[in-house]
């Protein structure tokens, strides 16, 4: 018995559905991570910034550059933040936290500390890393509790430059 044309119409065309459906999937999972690399390329741009500038010069360019490093109208609450090697707040653009507020007893929601955890990825990551989060801070922007991502960068001083994000 021979397939009838309009069969094999009907067979290719799911062929092409299930191409898409495959297509669209893989789009999304790498947007994902293109995403997250361009984070890393803000904090190196901004670790470059301060490292060249200084801390309180740096944080003026940095405000200066605009939409580039820090975007706070986007709805992802794209910033820039520093610590020092203590764990205490340099500068914020997100104004969330203030110069000198300690983050070593902010505890995330698996027991770990977030100044800890910067400290291990840097260390593993000679000096660079990229944290995932999952629902445990508040976007700037928004104000709702959704994943996030912060990449860091280590710098000579032993200070760290951090630009944040939320999906």
């Amino acid at each position: 018995m021979a397939l009838q044309p309009a069969l094999i119409f009907v067979f290719l065309e799911i062929i092409m559905y299930i191409r898409i459906f495959i297509l669209s999937i893989f789009s999304i999972l790498t947007a994902s991570s293109a995403w997250a690399f361009d984070l890393s390329a803000n904090a190196e741009k901004a670790a470059a910034i301060v490292s060249q500038n200084g801390i309180e010069k740096g944080a003026q360019l940095i405000e200066a550059a605009g939409t580039e490093l820090v975007d706070m109208k986007a709805g992802k609450g794209l910033h820039v933040w520093s610590m020092n090697d203590a764990g205490h707040m340099l500068f914020d653009f997100s104004g969330q936290t203030k110069p000198g507020d300690d983050l070593n007893d902010f505890v995330l929601s698996d027991g770990s500390k977030l100044v800890a955890m910067i400290k291990e990825k840097l260390a593993a990551g000679n000096g660079k890393g990229v944290i995932e989060l999952g629902p445990e801070l508040p976007n700037p922007t928004t104000n709702s509790i959704s994943p996030s991502k912060i990449a860091c960068v280590a710098l000579a001083s032993k200070d760290v430059v951090c630009a944040m994000a939320w999906d």
